[in-house]
Parts: C-alpha cells; structure tokens; sequence
C-alpha cells in the first residue's frame, strides 16, 4: 500500500507573504491576504496551517484573514444565489 501523500512546505514566496501578515503596517497585511487569497487554495492551506504556528501574532493575523475570505466567499454565493432566484 503507498504511504498517504504528505502536503509540500509551502514555497518560499507563500512562506513570505504569511511573515508579511505581522508587519505593523495594515497596507502590508492587506496587500499579503490579497496575494495569499489570489492563490486560492494553496494560499488558504498555507493560512490554516499558520494558524497552528508557533507566532501568536501570525496565528491570529492568519484567522483574520481565513474570516475575511470565508466572509467574502459567502457574500458571493449570496448574490449569486439572490440573481438565480
């Protein structure tokens, strides 16, 4: 039986854009979140396993972000929802 694939470290730009998110500066982390999010799900995986790191400012920056995407994400299926109907 083949052993269960492992996910990838996330590549040294994914890994940058997340260090990104605990500059002081809030054009900064806006500017990370919007190339983490353009990512799509590599960018979502790599927010969730930050999540669980061991910075706490980078861990709860990291849930902001998954917030607002999963906000922006149900306001979309909303009026798309609302235009079909």
């Amino acid at each position: 039986m083949d052993p269960e694939p492992q996910p990838e470290d996330p590549p040294s730009s994914i890994g940058a854009l997340l260090s990104l998110l605990t500059d002081e500066s809030k054009s900064t982390q806006k500017a990370a979140i919007k190339a983490l999010t353009d990512m799509g799900i590599a960018g979502s995986r790599a927010l969730e396993g930050a999540t669980e790191g061991a910075d706490p400012k980078l861990r709860a920056r990291a849930r902001q972000a998954l917030l607002a995407i999963a906000r922006k994400r149900g306001q979309k299926t909303l009026t798309r929802l609302l235009r079909s109907s």
